[in-house]
Parts: structure tokens; sequence; C-alpha cells
């Protein structure tokens, strides 16, 4: 039996190699102790949703996830919406530019 180190993103960008504690979706990467506390004190990313390193799904599935999640006419763009009236998902740039006149256009929840 193989042990993985997850090491923590933000602590192996300075060169420290410290391991992660939790994982966060949002950022999709391991935090350590100290990363995980100061993740919760700033604003932008106390929202972000954190879980157990045992719950990190393999990468073949989160890069299967990322490419279905993923608006194929921009490609750092999330598909949050469907329109119903043509059947499709959509990111917000195309939600604005090809569907704003569609009458059943509607946000989606990955949650």
């Amino acid at each position: 039996m193989s042990v993985t180190k997850h090491l923590c993103g933000p602590c192996f960008v300075k060169n420290i190699e410290k391991n992660g504690v939790v994982y966060c979706r949002d950022c999709e990467e391991p935090l350590s102790d100290k990363c995980q506390h100061d993740h919760a004190r700033i604003k932008a990313l106390k929202a972000h949703k954190l879980c157990d390193l045992a719950d990190i799904p393999p990468q073949e599935i989160q890069d299967l996830l990322k490419k279905l999640t993923t608006c194929p006419n921009h490609e750092k763009e999330e598909m949050v919406y469907l329109c119903k009236d043509h059947d499709v998902k959509c990111c917000s740039k195309c939600a604005l530019a090809d569907h704003r006149k569609c009458e059943a256009c509607m946000c989606i929840s990955f949650e």
C-alpha cells in the first residue's frame, strides 16, 4: 500500500514542503494547518469548500469534471447557465452574447 503525499500548495510555492491537512475544492489544492486558518480569515476565500484529503477524487475524475464543466468557447469560464430554449449549457460570456433574449436561461448549481 503506497502513501500519497499531499503537499500544501501555498507553502510549496514558497519552497516549503508541508503536508496538507485539508483540500480546498475551489482552489484545487491541499492546505497545511496554518494555511487552512489563513484561508478561513480572508474574506474572498471564506466561502471556499474544504474537505478531508481522503475525499479528493482521483486526478482522472478531476480532469473529467473540469472538461465537462468548462465552456468550449471560453476555456477559462465554467458553464453555469442552462438555456432551455436551445437545450445547451453555457458560461456567463456565452449567456450574455448568445442567449440574452432567450426566455428560459437559468443558473445551474453544481452543489
